[in-house]
C-alpha cells in the first residue's frame, strides 16, 4: 500500500475512532447510575466474593462484574461511577478498533473503514458503551470468538482456536445467552465435516473454493482431532468459569423458563434499535443494505457468509424457542440478539461495491483497498451521516440528560414524553448548578418523570436515594447521595429539592390519565420519607428558600455559607474566652 494511502487509511480510522470517543464519552460524568446497572453493585457491596462468583440470582448481576466490583472495594477502598463503567466502557472502545481490524481480511479497506464508521455512531455500540451492564463486554468477546475461529478455519493456526475457546467462556460467564452465538461455528464446522465425507463432496469442495475466492487451505474443513480438541478446551473454560455457580444457575434458569413471548411489538422494536433510528424510510433503507451486502457476500466468500448467517440465526432462534421472561419486552430482546449485531454491520458495509471489478467480500484491485468510486464513496458517507442526524445521539435531551442509560432513552425509538410544568419552586431559580433531589427510587420505570422535568430546568441532576447500601461507604458516587443532610452539603449539588409525593410527580407525565405504577404502599412510604426530612431540615437549617405543594427548596450554598458563619463565629467565642482566662 502507498505511503499517502496508508495515510489516509490511518486518518479515517483515528477520526472514527475520535468520534466514537466523544459520543461515548459525552456528559458521561454527570449520568446518574439506576436500574440494572445497579445489580452488581448490590452483590459487590453486600456479598463476599466467594459467594459471588458461586451465586447466579433473579436479579442477575452479572458474576464477573460483581467480582470485579468487589475487587476494586477490596484494593481501593471504595467505589465511584468510573470504575462502575470501566468494563462497558473499555469494551466499547476496544470494539472501535477491533471489529473493523478483525473483519478487515473478509470485508476489505474500503469497507473496514466504513464499518469503524458505523460501529462509532451506532447508537446500540454507543449507548452500551456507557450502560454498566455485560452488553457490550459479550458484544466484544462474541465477535473476537467468531472471528477467531474463522481465523482458525482458514489457516489452521492453532492460536486462533485457543483465542476462541477462551473468547467464549468469557461471552458465556459474562451472560449465558451468548451460547449459541459463540458456539454455533463449531457446531457449523461440524456438520460441514460430517458432510464432506458424502458422496459428491469433491464437488462440493470446488465449488467452495470458487466460492471463497480460492486459497490453500481456506475451503478444507479441520480434521477432527482439533475439531473435538479445542471443543473441548471450550467446553473445560465454560465450565471452569460457570462451575462453581452450577448450582444456583440451574435453579434461575427454572425460574426463568418461559412466561413471555415474542410479539410484533418486540419484533418492530429491535428492528428500529439495531438500524439506529426512528425514521421508517431510513431503517427499511438499512436492512435492505445488509441484505443486499449478505447476498454479496454469499457470492465471493460463501462459507465466511453461511458461518455468520448460521451464528445470527441461532442466536434468534434459540432465544425464541426459549422465550425467557421478559423477552416481550423490546429492549430484553433486543439485548439477546445484540451479539449479533457486529455481524450485520459487517452485512451492511458489504452492500457497498468499493473497487474496480469487485463483487462482495475482498477487494479485487490494486492494494488492499482499491481506488474507491467516488459515487459509492458519496452514497456511503451520506447513508453514515442521515443515521447519525437521525438517531438519538446528536439531539439536545442526549446531550444535556441524567438519565441517557435508562430504558426511555434507549428506546430511542418510542416517542417522546412531553414536557410538564415544573414545581413553582423550581421554576426560576436564581443561581445555575446542580439540583439534588430526593426521594429517589433506583427502578428506571419509577423515575421517569425526573428525565422529563430535567429537560425543563436545564441543569444537572443528583439524587438522593434512601436506599441505604447504594449510599454508603465503601460506595463513593459523585452523582448519588445519602439521604441526610450532612451528606446533601457535601455533595456537589447546588440546590436541593424534596419532592412531597414522588409518585405524583412520576404520574403527571408519564399517566397523566391518573393512573399510578406505584403500589400503594411505595407511594406512601416516599412521601412519608418526604415529610420526614423537610421537619429534620427545617430543624437544622431553618426556612426553605421556596416551597409549594410539590417540593421545598433549599439553597445549598446558603446554607453551608450559614453553617460556615456559625463555626467561624463560634472559634472567636472559644478563643476569646481562652484569651480572658489568660489575662485573669
Amino acid at each position: 500500500m502507498p505511503a499517502m494511502r496508508r495515510r489516509s487509511v490511518a486518518l479515517v480510522w483515528i477520526a472514527a475512532c475520535l468520534v466514537g470517543l466523544l459520543l461515548r464519552w459525552w456528559n458521561l460524568p454527570d449520568q446518574i447510575l439506576g436500574g440494572d446497572e445497579l445489580h452488581a453493585v448490590r452483590a459487590a457491596v453486600r456479598y463476599p466474593l466467594a459467594r459471588i462468583v458461586r451465586t447466579y440470582s433473579q436479579a442477575d448481576p452479572c458474576i464477573p462484574l460483581a467480582s470485579f466490583y468487589h475487587l476494586v472495594i477490596d484494593y481501593r477502598g471504595y467505589l465511584d461511577e468510573a470504575a462502575v463503567r470501566l468494563p462497558s466502557m473499555l469494551s466499547g472502545l476496544l470494539a472501535l478498533l477491533l471489529i473493523p481490524l478483525l473483519a478487515w481480511r473478509r470485508v476489505g479497506g474500503a469497507r473496514a473503514q466504513l464499518l469503524a464508521w458505523m460501529v462509532a455512531i451506532s447508537p446500540l455500540m454507543v449507548l452500551y458503551s456507557r450502560l454498566a451492564r455485560p452488553y457490550m463486554p459479550i458484544v466484544l468477546l462474541a465477535f473476537v470468538a467468531f472471528m477467531a475461529f474463522d481465523r482458525w478455519v482458514e489457516g489452521g493456526q492453532k492460536r486462533w482456536a485457543a483465542l476462541w475457546a477462551v473468547s467464549s467462556g468469557l461471552a458465556v460467564w459474562f451472560h449465558l445467552v451468548t451460547a449459541p452465538f459463540v458456539l454455533s461455528p463449531w457446531l457449523f464446522e461440524v456438520v460441514r465435516k460430517v458432510l464432506q465425507r458424502r458422496p459428491g463432496a469433491s464437488q462440493g469442495r470446488a465449488a467452495d473454493r470458487g466460492a471463497s475466492g480460492g486459497g490453500s487451505t481456506a475451503e478444507r474443513p479441520l480434521p477432527w482431532p482439533a475439531l473435538v480438541g479445542f471443543g473441548l478446551l471450550a467446553a473445560v473454560v465454560i465450565m471452569a468459569l460457570i462451575g462453581p455457580a452450577l448450582g444456583s444457575l440451574i435453579e434461575v434458569l427454572a425460574s426463568k423458563e418461559g412466561g413471555s413471548r415474542i410479539d410484533g411489538r418486540a419484533l418492530l422494536g429491535v428492528w428500529y434499535l439495531q438500524a439506529g433510528t426512528a425514521s421508517a424510510l431510513l431503517s427499511v433503507l438499512f436492512w435492505g443494505l445488509a441484505l443486499v451486502g449478505l447476498v454479496r457476500l454469499f457470492a465471493r466468500q460463501k462459507l465466511f457468509a453461511a458461518r455468520g448467517l448460521v451464528a445470527v440465526v441461532a442466536q434468534v432462534a434459540v432465544v425464541w424457542a426459549l422465550s425467557p421472561k421478559g423477552v416481550a419486552h423490546p429492549l430484553v430482546l433486543n439485548r439477546y440478539w445484540l451479539v449479533g449485531y457486529p455481524i450485520v454491520l459487517c452485512w451492511w458495509v458489504c452492500a457497498f461495491p468499493f473497487g474496480a471489478g469487485d463483487q462482495a467480500g475482498r477487494d479485487n484491485s490494486s492494494g488492499p483497498i482499491g481506488p474507491l468510486s467516488r459515487g459509492v464513496t458519496l452514497a456511503a458517507v451520506a447513508m453514515v451521516l442521515l443515521l447519525l442526524v437521525r438517531g438519538p445521539l446528536l439531539s439536545r435531551s442526549y446531550a444535556t440528560s441524567s438519565f441517557t442509560q435508562s430504558n426511555d432513552y434507549v428506546a430511542f425509538y418510542q416517542p417522546a414524553i412531553e414536557p410538564i410544568e415544573l414545581p413553582s419552586s423550581l421554576a426560576d431559580l436564581p443561581e445555575p448548578g446542580p439540583l439534588l433531589v430526593f426521594p429517589w427510587p433506583s427502578r428506571w420505570r419509577l423515575n421517569r418523570g425526573l428525565a422529563v422535568q430535567q429537560q425543563s430546568l436545564g441543569r444537572s441532576l443528583v439524587v438522593a436515594s434512601p436506599e441505604r447500601p447504594l449510599s454508603r461507604p465503601p460506595l463513593h458516587f459523585r452523582n448519588l447521595s445519602a439521604a441526610d443532610p450532612r451528606a446533601f452539603l457535601a455533595s456537589r449539588g447546588r440546590y436541593l429539592a424534596v419532592y412531597l409525593d414522588f409518585a405524583a410527580e412520576e404520574r403527571r407525565p408519564v399517566h397523566p390519565e391518573g393512573r399510578s405504577i406505584f403500589r400503594p404502599d411505595q407511594a406512601e412510604r416516599y412521601r412519608r420519607q418526604a415529610r420526614q426530612m423537610v421537619r429534620l431540615l427545617k430543624e437544622q437549617w431553618g426556612e426553605p428558600m421556596a416551597q409549594d405543594v410539590r417540593a421545598v427548596v433549599w439553597d445549598l450554598d446558603a446554607v453551608r455559607s450559614g453553617l460556615v458563619h456559625v463555626a467561624e463565629c463560634c472559634q472567636r467565642l472559644a478563643a476569646f474566652r481562652i484569651e480572658g482566662r489568660g489575662r485573669r
